[in-house]
């Protein structure tokens, strides 16, 4: 499936990350999805999030970190003909041409305080003068009302997630 998202930036806050936007970066109000393992913009309920806020003209960012999106490009499936040694050995020569996605090879997990750190870069970055609210998933459910308070989110919705774990 091709992506939906109109613009990519690749961004170089803490630990690096990738936002797409599907609308305007200069809009006052921005709908910020984090992205975790098990919630991708080709899931259903996801798509139809997007379109639902995107047919009301509503602007639709999705953030996804350097550890993920290394993780992502590494499964993608080479066809099943090639021996597993050479789709090993293709992956792992994508990944020896990007030097900074070296420290993401075995499925490195970000902790919640780096997470904290990282959506705090990213919050700054968009501007406190902005309307946002933070479509979360699991861990990052966590994160985002660990620092909503400080960052001006004016809401979070968090599928799925414990709130109750203290951060590690």
């Amino acid at each position: 499936m091709t992506s939906r998202f109109s613009q990519s930036i690749l961004l170089t806050i803490q630990g690096g990350g990738f936002l797409e936007i599907q609308g305007s970066l200069e809009s006052k109000k921005l709908f910020l999805i984090l992205g975790r393992d098990n919630f991708t913009k080709e899931d259903p309920f996801t798509n139809r999030l997007i379109d639902h806020l995107v047919d009301r003209q509503q602007t639709v960012l999705w953030y996804e970190s350097a550890a993920k999106n290394t993780q992502r490009l590494l499964n993608v499936k080479f066809p099943a003909r090639l021996p597993k040694p050479i789709r090993w050995f293709l992956k792992v020569g994508w990944v020896l041409m990007h030097p900074r996605r070296w420290k993401f090879l075995f499925g490195v997990k970000e902790k919640i305080p780096f997470r904290c750190g990282s959506l705090r870069a990213l919050l700054r970055f968009l501007g406190p003068q902005r309307e946002i609210f933070l479509l979360t998933r699991s861990a990052n459910g966590r994160v985002a009302s660990l620092i909503a308070d400080e960052a001006g989110v004016q809401k979070i919705v968090c599928l799925g997630s414990d709130l109750t774990k203290r951060p590690r």
